[in-house]
């Protein structure tokens, strides 16, 4: 597929966990879409990306959060990506995503270090919303990774409606996610994943009633990530 934007050198931060699949299944159905189920233990999959670039010269950074989809009902393929919010730092970006993309961006001060030790940050409008850091103790840096692969994801990415009846998921981008990646366990005992009492926005509060856990790091020092232009949503195209 060719893709109608392409930023190279993508310094990336993600958190991937797991997250209750009765409450995705139940909350994606309004959008007529299905959850992935994680072999194993039978829970959905989430992530939390955090990313430094540039675009056209322009330093920016971007976080955003989105639950996997899987085609068909209790599959474990991540066939495809809910995006349920997104924020970037440069707010004229945030708004060309939302109005002429229609995807869920919004203004917000991110802070991303590739690390290790990997930090990321989400602060609105003067509260921060969220921190998840690395153990910052003094041997952090040493961390070893479980696995360093070239890693590409490549499918759909699925936006969320302002209707709250059932209906078809209607707008969908395309994306392309690629790099050297190096994958740290989450250390429950060291490392940090913070919802804040400020975290009241219907993302950040579904990643809490959900239950997400982290359980792995992916860090790219490195990536390019590839973006089509968002389409309407019909037979074929998605999922």
């Amino acid at each position: 597929m060719n893709y109608d934007v392409e930023v190279h050198g993508v310094r990336e931060v993600s958190l991937l966990g797991a997250a209750d699949y009765d409450y995705w299944h139940k909350r994606l159905a309004t959008e007529i879409l299905h959850p992935t189920r994680r072999a194993g233990d039978g829970r959905a999959e989430m992530v939390v990306c955090a990313t430094d670039a540039r675009f056209m010269g322009v330093k920016f950074r971007e976080l955003s959060i989105g639950v996997f989809l899987a085609r068909n009902e209790g599959e474990s393929t991540r066939d495809g990506l809910f995006l349920l919010r997104a924020y970037n730092s440069v707010r004229c970006f945030a708004f060309v995503e939302r109005v002429r993309f229609h995807t869920p961006y919004y203004p917000g001060r991110i802070e991303v270090a590739c690390g290790p030790p990997a930090t990321m940050r989400l602060v609105v409008e003067g509260s921060e919303l969220l921190r998840a850091l690395m153990s910052d103790d003094a041997d952090a840096s040493a961390r070893v990774p479980e696995r360093i692969v070239e890693d590409v994801w490549e499918g759909p990415i699925l936006l969320p409606r302002n209707d709250p009846r059932p209906s078809p998921c209607s707008r969908v981008f395309f994306a392309r996610l690629a790099g050297l990646t190096h994958v740290y366990p989450f250390d429950p005992a060291g490392d940090r994943f913070v919802l804040t009492k400020e975290s009241e926005i219907t993302a950040l509060k579904a990643l809490r009633q959900s239950q997400f856990e982290p359980d792995h790091w992916t860090l790219r020092p490195s990536a390019t990530h590839g973006k089509s232009n968002t389409v309407r949503k019909t037979e074929g195209v998605g999922l």
